[in-house]
C-alpha cells in the first residue's frame, strides 16, 4: 500500500469513529479541524432529515386527500332550481 493510500485509510477509519460520537462527546474529545468537520457534517445531516420529514408529510397529504361529503339529494335539487331560476331571470332581463 502506498503512503498516500495508507494515510487516506487512517483518516477514513478515524472519521468512522468520529462520526458516531454524540455532540457532548465530540466537544470533549475533538478539537480544531476534526470538531469543525464533525459540526458541519451533523448540521447538514440534521437539515437533510428535516427536509425528508417535510417531504414525507407532503407525500402523505397527497396520498390521502381530504374527503368531501357528497351533496344530499335535496341539496342537488336546490342547486338545480337555483340554476334554472337564474337562467330564466337572465332570459327575462335580456328581452
Amino acid at each position: 500500500m502506498t503512503p498516500a493510500v495508507q494515510q487516506k485509510e487512517e483518516k477514513a477509519e478515524r472519521w468512522r469513529a468520529i462520526r458516531l460520537l454524540s455532540d457532548e462527546e465530540a466537544k470533549e474529545q475533538l478539537s480544531g479541524e476534526e470538531l469543525e468537520s464533525y459540526n458541519n457534517y451533523h448540521a447538514s445531516v440534521k437539515t437533510d432529515i428535516e427536509r425528508a420529514v417535510e417531504v414525507a408529510k407532503l407525500m402523505l397529504r397527497d396520498l390521502e386527500p381530504e374527503r368531501i361529503k357528497p351533496k344530499s339529494k335535496k341539496q342537488v335539487k336546490r342547486d338545480k332550481w337555483a340554476k334554472v331560476s337564474a337562467i330564466a331571470a337572465a332570459r327575462a332581463a335580456a328581452k
